[in-house]
């Protein structure tokens, strides 16, 4: 989900769905669009499985942000918080570093 990352593949499970949506359900995440890339509904468990890419996002959102998963029942979203850790602040021992085999 970071910058350069190109997003991440995630998981929505959601319990307690009485029938299969209508249509294929939209996920979004700190307010921009997901890539819903599988919907699975098992009728005998009343399970909704759903498969999304997220969105690369800035790095100055990091904390806890919401996604909001629409189309599963009529007129009514669902919303959790999911947490976006930004990557650790890049370390470079300037000892170690060389080009050609040479220090700098």
């Amino acid at each position: 989900t970071n910058p350069g990352s190109g997003g991440v593949s995630i998981g929505v499970f959601i319990e307690n769905v009485q029938s299969a949506p209508a249509a294929t359900p939209t996920v979004t995440l700190a307010g921009v669009a997901c890539v819903v890339s599988q919907a699975t509904f098992s009728p005998g468990n009343n399970q909704l499985f759903l498969t999304a890419r997220t969105p690369e996002l800035a790095m100055g959102l990091a904390g806890r942000v919401g996604i909001v998963v629409s189309g599963v029942v009529a007129g009514k979203d669902l919303a959790f918080g999911w947490a976006y850790t930004a990557p650790p602040a890049m370390f470079l021992e300037a000892d170690s570093f060389t080009i050609d085999g040479d220090a700098r």
